[in-house]
């Protein structure tokens, strides 16, 4: 049955009202958004456990504190969002749960989960995490995809009227709608992009204000970047894929002259000792990340390797520079470990097996950071 002319204009007019009511209830920057964000914290706050960690939240704040400041003070030039400052009351609080994620609600609401604070490596990259979070803040992102998203549907809405007012066929109005529908999701998503991209910008300039080192960006992007269960979907996806973030922001400090020095921020590459034991006789592991350098006996003579071992890394090594003669690992010429009997006992290997497994396990960190550095 045919749409009557007065049930059209009906719709017409629902349709407007329905558009210009879902506009007007966007908040305003400033005020309003603090308001509206108490609100939205609230419910964030029903739905989630809120961890109650006095040492884990004093840490958090330590670090956020310093990079609200910075934001509240400095104007960062925003590419997406609008950079007028707000004096937003920031407060952070901490998500009991083993996700590894971070949101933050307009107005100041920064939630950190407790699963990212511990794939953190430092405070450096946590800050870089926080500070991301308070650039949507601070760059009043949320407002500004509500009001794309209603300017959509309010487009979605005249596609429909459009329609109806034209006694276009059902099945084609159908059509119409559902090719308007993946329009809007394409839209929002590329909104999504932009507004993560100019976060991790934005980040970098927040941490460098606070005294963090914005290389904590790039490494946390990196570890993120190398998770296979990161999926791309396509034009469903909210956030740039994490090897294009990776090259933004590796652009980024090469252009302000950072160093990028990714051991002053992470503990993957940095040697150290772990004491075990089996059968009541104890060993010392030089390690690196999660593999073993090598197994010692003797606790100085593992702490010895594990300092020659990283200022060798701080010194900028080389996997040519590496060889293994006999059961001692030399690099640059000098030995850096020696394997000996008192050892064997302990690793159960022998002498030439553990110095290749020490000289694999260093080449391993070199090879990381050469894939690292031509991305």
């Amino acid at each position: 049955m045919k749409t009557t002319h007065t049930f059209r204009i009906f719709l017409v007019l629902f349709l407007l009202v329905v558009s210009s009511f879902a506009f007007s209830a966007i908040p305003k920057i400033g005020p309003e958004e603090i308001k509206w964000g108490d609100k939205a914290a609230l419910q964030a706050e029903k739905d989630n456990k809120v961890l109650d960690d006095k040492a884990l939240i004093a840490r958090v704040k330590a670090i956020g504190e310093p990079i609200a400041a910075a934001a509240n003070t400095a104007e960062v030039a925003a590419s997406y969002g609008t950079s007028t400052i707000t004096q937003f009351p920031y407060n952070f609080k901490i998500i009991d749960s083993d996700d590894v994620n971070a949101f933050s609600v307009t107005g100041g609401h920064i939630y950190v989960y407790r699963g990212l604070i511990n794939v953190c490596q430092s405070d450096h990259e946590l800050a870089a995490v926080i500070a991301h979070e308070i650039a949507h803040a601070s760059h009043h992102h949320m407002v500004h995809m509500m009001r794309e998203q209603s300017k959509l549907e309010g487009r979605m809405a005249l596609v429909m009227l459009a329609g109806i007012l034209g006694d276009v066929n059902p099945r084609d109005l159908s059509n119409v709608i559902t090719g308007a529908q993946f329009y809007k999701i394409a839209k929002l998503s590329g909104y999504g992009q932009l507004a993560e991209q100019d976060a991790d910008a934005t980040a970098v300039s927040y941490m460098k204000s606070a005294g963090y080192n914005p290389v904590g960006v790039l490494t946390f992007l990196e570890r993120i970047a190398e998770r296979p269960e990161v999926i791309d979907w396509g034009i469903m996806q909210t956030h740039p894929r994490s090897e294009d973030r990776v090259k933004a922001v590796k652009t980024q400090l090469e252009a302000c002259g950072i160093p990028i020095n990714r051991r002053a921020v992470t503990t993957w590459s940095t040697a150290k000792v772990v004491c075990g034991s089996s059968e009541k006789v104890e060993y010392y592991d030089v390690m690196i990340s999660d593999r073993t350098v090598c197994r010692m006996a003797d606790k100085s003579r593992a702490y010895d390797a594990a300092g020659k071992i990283n200022a060798l890394l701080d010194q900028g090594l080389q996997i040519h520079e590496m060889r293994v003669v006999g059961n001692t690992l030399h690099a640059r010429g000098e030995p850096v470990l020696s394997i000996c009997e008192l050892d064997l006992s302990v690793s159960k290997q022998t002498a030439s097996s553990a110095a290749a497994q020490a000289a694999a396990a260093v080449r391993s960190v070199l090879l990381r950071d050469i894939v690292n550095d031509i991305r």
